[in-house]
């Protein structure tokens, strides 16, 4: 399991490095807003209809990068593909 190495505090939030190098940045609230994880972000964090959506239409391709906003999720994935997603996680766009 990843542990917390270090841990910057903003003043917007927090950011929290790993011991595998992945870096979580969490809101005054403590709530994620961005994970990044080049060995790939754990399933648990990205919302259940998106995990199948990539499943389906990326199933080899791993996500590095999530971020959440109250507009919805971006996701980032191994070949440089971003997808975002609106808050009722549909995908809007794909660049």
């Amino acid at each position: 399991y990843a542990m917390p190495i270090a841990v910057e505090r903003y003043s917007n939030g927090y950011e929290v490095m790993m011991n595998d190098n992945s870096v979580i940045e969490l809101d005054k609230k403590g709530e994620w807003v961005n994970v990044t994880c080049m060995e790939g972000i754990p399933e648990s964090v990205i919302p259940m209809p998106i995990r199948v959506y990539i499943k389906r239409r990326f199933e080899k391709q791993v996500v590095t990068r999530i971020s959440r906003s109250k507009d919805g999720y971006q996701l980032e994935m191994t070949t440089g593909v971003t997808l975002s997603f609106n808050k009722k996680n549909q995908l809007i766009k794909v660049d």
